[in-house]
């Protein structure tokens, strides 16, 4: 095997969107308003620098199909692909097992390749329990490039790999210091038009996925980020600009930032902001990666309005500023309310994400965290179950205490109630539940929010699709 591949010069990539819309959200907890038309940004900027590299490259997005497997099995005989690539999260593991053997059933010489948080966490388990032949840790532009040009396995950093009846680990791949060196992601080769969400998720369509910055400084227990490293490295201005106005020229009408932390620096966003103004283009946008409470003012938040964003979510987590404390968020309660309270005043839409079950949660912390959401000035409050992911601290110390009682990663399902997962030091899972479902219900059928935003659907011309959107909801 790895003799095969590494004498072969390929040139012909399939990169798969998983169909994981069901997988996640086929039995969530309080079913909400959620695209299955989601651009996966990470497949297509490994795709744009490997057609810069003089590579063939397809997309095929299996959410969008009616039978995925047909038509993955279509595409691979019509394509006939080199090497077959796919992401792969935690909760996602069985169908990457599953379609990677589908792939090595239809053409047997086609090399499979696994990247994403979980190949790059557990790799060397990944490659022994499934059909992939090689797992890229970590940034996979790169990666790929050095991969598929048929550079010796064993001089390729970042990568685990079946040699034989072995799995081989080299060592990690430095990070991309210059991101403004990377080529445009191939948004093209995926059918654009196709990409449109519901009104409560963007104003208008189709929306695109757009980078700016990589990393994040903060050192939040719960956070499986640091599987890529934590370094903050930024696109300049002037590159973010340029790729606003390439995707524009696609004919995306919105952007969607997915940073960890667009504002990181606040200098560098604020001549983002003046640069898009100087352009005076015709798009609406909003970091939905989230801004950190501590890293925005009014200025940056002036800018951001004027510029085009209308909306900016804000990761809280929790109520109690012990369990902030606690999960190390660094932030402090008084920083969450001042944020939101600035974004309002500049006519922004804001979000608050909020997480249940967090290390030291009891049923005191559980109100106080559905009591400050209620307390605050916020358009959306998103609730999320903890889930202790692979790699991060929490599933760390979790594992060493004998909390998490399964390794079945189908489980690690952040839309459902992971009760199977781990058993709460402080609650139990009626309680966990029940407060989940009671913190949707609180903050969504209060009638100020039911007022409110039936005053903004009329507005935005949005009126009938929330309403089928709110009629929809799994409420109890």
């Amino acid at each position: 095997m790895e003799k095969e591949i590494r004498h072969k010069m390929k040139k012909k990539v399939l990169l798969c969107v998983l169909p994981y819309y069901d997988e996640i959200f086929s039995n969530a907890l309080v079913k909400v308003a959620v695209s299955r038309k989601t651009m996966m940004l990470g497949i297509a900027s490994v795709a744009g620098e490997l057609r810069k590299n003089g590579f063939v490259c397809r997309i095929i997005d299996l959410n969008l199909t009616v039978d995925p497997e047909s038509a993955l099995k279509n595409t691979l005989q019509e394509f006939l692909p080199d090497y077959a690539g796919m992401t792969i999260t935690t909760p996602l593991v069985s169908l990457g097992k599953k379609y990677s053997k589908l792939i090595k059933d239809t053409m047997p010489s086609c090399i499979t390749v696994a990247g994403g948080p979980h190949a790059s966490v557990l790799p060397e388990e990944l490659l022994k329990q499934s059909h992939f032949d090689i797992a890229v840790k970590g940034e996979g532009e790169l990666t790929m490039r050095e991969l598929v040009s048929g550079a010796p396995l064993e001089k390729i950093t970042g990568i685990s790999f079946k040699a034989g009846n072995t799995i081989a680990s080299n060592p990690p791949r430095p990070l991309i210091t210059d991101l403004d060196t990377l080529a445009d992601p191939a948004y093209e080769l995926y059918d654009i038009k196709k990409y449109v969400h519901p009104k409560m998720v963007a104003r208008r369509n189709p929306v695109a996925a757009l980078e700016t910055s990589r990393g994040c400084f903060g050192k939040c227990s719960y956070c499986n980020k640091s599987i890529f490293d934590t370094k903050y490295r930024m696109k300049s201005p002037q590159r973010v600009v340029q790729d606003f106005i390439h995707v524009i020229s696609l004919g995306f009408r919105e952007i969607h930032i997915v940073d960890d932390v667009f504002s990181g620096d606040m200098a560098r966003a604020k001549n983002i902001c003046k640069l898009l103004l100087s352009r005076k283009l015709d798009i609406t946008w909003y970091p939905r990666g989230g801004l950190r409470v501590d890293r925005v003012d009014k200025e940056l938040i002036y800018l951001m309005r004027q510029a085009g964003c209308y909306r900016i979510p804000f990761g809280i987590e929790s109520g109690s500023q012990k369990i902030l404390d606690t999960i190390g968020k660094g932030i402090t309660l008084a920083q969450v309310r001042k944020a939101v309270d600035l974004a309002k005043a500049q006519g922004m839409e804001v979000e608050g994400y909020f997480m249940l079950g967090l290390p030291n949660d009891t049923l005191e912390t559980l109100k106080e965290t559905l009591d400050f959401a209620l307390s605050l000035n916020i358009d959306y409050a998103k609730f999320a179950i903890t889930v202790p992911l692979p790699g991060t601290l929490l599933f760390k110390e979790w594992d060493a205490a004998g909390i998490i009682k399964t390794k079945d990663w189908n489980k690690y399902n952040f839309a459902s109630s992971p009760r199977d997962l781990y058993e709460h030091p402080g609650l139990n899972w009626k309680d966990i539940d029940y407060y989940y479902r009671h913190a949707h219900r609180s903050f969504y059928l209060r009638p100020s929010f039911v007022m409110r935003r039936f005053r903004n659907s009329f507005k935005n011309g949005a009126l009938i699709e929330d309403i089928k959107s709110m009629l929809q909801v799994k409420w109890f």
